[in-house]
């Protein structure tokens, strides 16, 4: 009978497969979270320009539009005053002359409020 030694000398060869296989998957999931990450990032900052951007054009049409209303209700409105422009910039805004007059009839001056009440 051949004697078996009960305890092998050498342990069995392990395989570096799995580490390399969870390396591998931690780097892929790493760009995927980079790649989509930082584009976005940069797309964010874009849209906040754009929204600063539409908000200071915004301020300016509303002055445009409430210097225009203060110079025709004070009658010393300039003689080349384009009201073509005027109407664009109130179409632009979104409203018809007659919605525009009713959104800011508070900001309309006391003088120019009495001498509309007065033409009814």
């Amino acid at each position: 009978m051949i004697a078996r030694d009960p305890a092998p000398s050498a342990a069995p060869a392990r395989s570096a497969l799995p580490l390399w296989i969870a390396l591998c998957c931690c780097a892929g999931a790493a760009a995927l979270v980079f790649g989509n990450t930082l584009p976005a990032l940069q797309e964010r900052r874009d849209l906040e320009q754009l929204d600063l951007d539409l908000h200071t054009l915004s301020r300016r049409y509303d002055e445009a539009i409430r210097q225009a209303r203060l110079a025709g209700a004070r009658g010393d409105g300039a003689p080349g005053l384009d009201l073509q422009s005027l109407f664009v910039a109130i179409d632009q805004k979104g409203y018809t002359v007659a919605e525009f007059c009713a959104a800011h009839a508070s900001e309309r001056p006391a003088d120019a409020a009495a001498e509309a009440a007065s033409a009814r």
